[in-house]
């Protein structure tokens, strides 16, 4: 389980289940409640009038809705906690992919239930990420991958050959990973539900046709290239020209077909 805080706090206090009171929208991303809860320039603030002084108090960012949510460590997306220092409590975060989820304040109120909604934030989908080499090259950018299901998320490659796909909605995809010169990598099914790493994967050299395999009609292709100053798939290995370099990674793939998993 990934999450971006997680601290030993006591969260008994916080199993109280709440009823929805009026909401106030904040543009599209939030939805004030008992609080406030604002999103500008990347981060959240939280915020609650009524605190005491001194005391100590929890916010914590859980996976549902104000009607329908459990406190759980697998259901927490975020936890921190702090001393009040006057009577308005202000927590600041910054938070990467979430579910539709609950903003959370537990401690000691005056006359009041625990915890209260401060409000709720909208789904941001999650993070679906890894890395890619390509045989031949140090320089592992410009690789395509895809994420195709019910939507579509595309992402280009670093030049360490790492990839994010951000505010990936939870569901089941394909994911394919492409590069011209190079055989393609499939998996057929990607069920994503929270933040997902892919495993590493390293594409293999001798694709120049795109047909799903190496053969003699790239072999052909590159020899119709040799030793020309040009930036096409038969120059492989990205150096700007086509060489024995090339044709030595061809040659060791000769026969080689596009990778599916399943």
């Amino acid at each position: 389980m990934r999450k971006w805080l997680r601290l030993g706090l006591c969260l008994g206090l916080l199993t109280v289940a709440l009823t929805c009171s009026a909401l106030a929208a904040t543009e599209g991303y939030t939805t004030d409640m008992d609080g406030t809860v604002d999103y500008a320039d990347g981060k959240y603030t939280a915020s609650y009038t009524g605190v005491t002084s001194g005391d100590q108090y929890a916010l914590l960012v859980v996976a549902g809705t104000p009607e329908d949510y459990t406190i759980s460590e697998d259901s927490i997306m975020y936890i921190d906690q702090m001393a009040a220092e006057g009577e308005t409590i202000t927590f600041t975060f910054i938070p990467r992919s979430t579910p539709d989820c609950v903003v959370l304040l537990g401690g000691t109120f005056s006359g009041s239930k625990s915890p209260e909604v401060l409000g709720t934030l909208e789904s941001q989908g999650v993070t679906v990420s890894g890395s890619v080499t390509l045989q031949g090259r140090t320089n592992y950018s410009g690789a395509t991958v895809t994420l195709k299901g019910a939507e579509t998320y595309t992402a280009t490659t670093d030049a360490k050959g790492t990839f994010n796909l951000d505010g990936v909605t939870a569901g089941d995809y394909t994911l394919t990973i492409t590069m011209p010169g190079y055989l393609s990598y499939t998996k057929t099914t990607l069920t994503v539900e929270d933040a997902t790493m892919v495993t590493a994967k390293e594409l293999l050299g001798g694709e120049i046709e795109v047909d799903g395999q190496v053969t003699i009609l790239d072999l052909s292709k590159l020899l119709g290239e040799y030793g020309q100053v040009i930036v096409t798939a038969s120059d492989i290995n990205g150096d700007g020209q086509v060489t024995i370099l090339d044709l030595s990674i061809l040659l060791g793939n000769y026969g080689q077909v596009a990778v599916t998993e399943a």
